[in-house]
């Protein structure tokens, strides 16, 4: 029987023998199987050669490479020596990536040029080992830094039996209802949303489809067309401009689509019912998770024959996951979302871990507030942080945005630029004037007077980060043009 300890290399050594798999990876090119076993195992011993001749025990690696078959080859390798690998991209600013590698605790840069790839090993002086990384140093999978509330990121150290864990819970509920061949990977590879989709390739013998640009829609099309992709995990607001194209190039068939994976923000079930009919052959699931709790902890499967609520649930918690509310009032079913289980990361590489103790349990406070439907399904109504003052009331962005969207239908987003609220909507078939009369409706006999935007901007397209994300820094900046 396959033990814990050694369940990750089981698992990546099954995906390279795998006489099934024609190609593993597809890029701007095509790397078969026997290639990416060749690249996996070459970088792996190249790794192993680096490590054995340093003096430090640490065996973590950044990655600053393009969209390909080498980053993902250099992640299988790192995890085959035991080592750890921190997810740079090259569209960063210099600032960020100097941060990341000083506060990260690698040993080793990975780079291309003239594309050929180096492995630079880094002045052990300026990239003095976090505490939690020499302690730790062969239990880390990854590390990834995500937005903190300070302005710099937080380095989310995630351990191997962390995402074991994730690797097992995914493998329980998908092992008999996960039928693709291969799997679209279109965010950025910084982005944990890209790590859910190595979990579902390796447990699967899935192909590993790479889009060229993570912001570009046409790219995610043509990989879409050309692959034929089984699989895909898109955020909501990449759904949505893909669902704006489709209906322009009707002629554009996803019929091969078997499974459709969203997450990383509000869903609303209108987006489904729009992309429903142009994968007829897919099961769609909703997931959630904080990155802090290694990628998603819980999931829910979308039923469109059963009446589904405006905006779509986020589910049931993972096998291993426990949860606790900590709710406003008793009689209240909703509160903010504790999670607690062995997906729990290990800690912030340069912050302190902001996990308590309940009844005996460790748990993650994730700073969301949900609230549990008839059918103990989780309902995503915002961020603890998204509540502001105004006039000395409380204001919950998420909600006021959710109002707007549920009776106008409208694409749109809520910002607070000093203090004050702004909505941003984009523009419809409709008149802006129409549209106009139409929310002040809306907000006369919907929202408190303290709630209401105090203006309105129109917009042809939403700003996106390079997680596919409303880039709402962006959207300040268009406000004050």
């Amino acid at each position: 029987m396959t033990t814990k300890k050694d369940y990750l290399d089981s698992l990546l050594m099954s995906y390279l023998k795998n006489k099934n798999l024609k190609i593993a990876v597809s890029d701007k090119k095509n790397c078969t199987l026997n290639e990416f076993k060749n690249k996996v195992l070459n970088y792996k011993k190249k790794l192993e050669t680096i490590w054995d001749s340093g003096t430090k025990k640490n065996r973590g690696v950044a990655i600053l490479l393009d969209r390909d078959a080498d980053y993902i080859s250099i992640i299988f390798a790192a995890w085959l020596t035991k080592g750890f690998y921190l997810p740079l991209s090259l569209s960063s600013p210099k600032k960020n990536i100097h941060y990341q590698l000083q506060n990260s605790g690698v040993t080793v840069l990975v780079y291309k040029k003239k594309n050929k790839v180096y492995f630079s090993k880094l002045n052990s002086k300026k990239n003095n080992s976090p505490k939690l990384v020499k302690n730790n140093f062969k239990k880390i999978a990854y590390i990834i830094f995500t937005s903190g509330s300070t302005g710099e990121k937080k380095g989310v150290c995630i351990s191997r039996q962390n995402l074991i864990s994730y690797f097992q819970a995914i493998n329980k509920i998908f092992k008999n209802k996960f039928k693709a061949k291969s799997v679209l990977i279109n965010g950025e590879l910084t982005f944990d949303i890209s790590s859910a989709d190595f979990v579902f390739a390796l447990l699967f013998k899935c192909e590993i489809i790479l889009t060229n640009d993570s912001r570009n829609l046409l790219s995610l099309l043509h990989k879409l067309d050309e692959r034929k992709a089984e699989s895909i995990y898109v955020v909501p607001s990449t759904l949505e401009k893909l669902i704006n194209f489709l209906d322009k190039y009707k002629s554009i068939n996803l019929k091969h689509v078997k499974q459709l994976n969203c997450g990383g923000e509000i869903l609303p079930y209108n987006l489904i019912k729009k992309i429903s009919s142009r994968i007829p052959n897919a099961r769609i699931y909703n997931f959630y998770g904080p990155t802090e709790f290694t990628i998603n902890s819980t999931f829910f499967e979308v039923n469109l024959n059963k009446p589904q609520k405006t905006i779509i649930p986020i589910g049931k918690p993972l096998p291993g996951n426990n949860f606790f509310l900590k709710k406003k009032t008793r009689n209240n079913n909703s509160g903010e979302l504790y999670l607690s289980g062995e997906q729990r990361m290990l800690g912030y590489v340069n912050y302190l871990d902001p996990s308590i103790k309940i009844n005996g349990k460790i748990f993650y406070p994730t700073g969301d507030i949900v609230a549990l439907d008839k059918n103990k399904d989780f309902i995503f109504l915002g961020r603890d942080k998204d509540y502001i003052k105004v006039s000395g009331y409380r204001v919950n962005l998420i909600r006021v945005e959710n109002i707007i969207r549920e009776n106008l239908n409208l694409s749109s987003v809520i910002i607070v630029h000093k203090r004050k609220i702004m909505l941003f909507v984009k523009r419809s078939n409709l008149k802006d004037r129409l549209v106009l009369k139409k929310l002040k409706n809306v907000f006369n006999n919907k929202l408190e007077r303290y709630e209401v935007p105090y203006k309105t901007i129109f917009l042809k397209h939403f700003p996106l980060n390079m997680n596919g994300k409303i880039d709402k820094k962006k959207l300040i900046k268009k406000f004050k043009k």
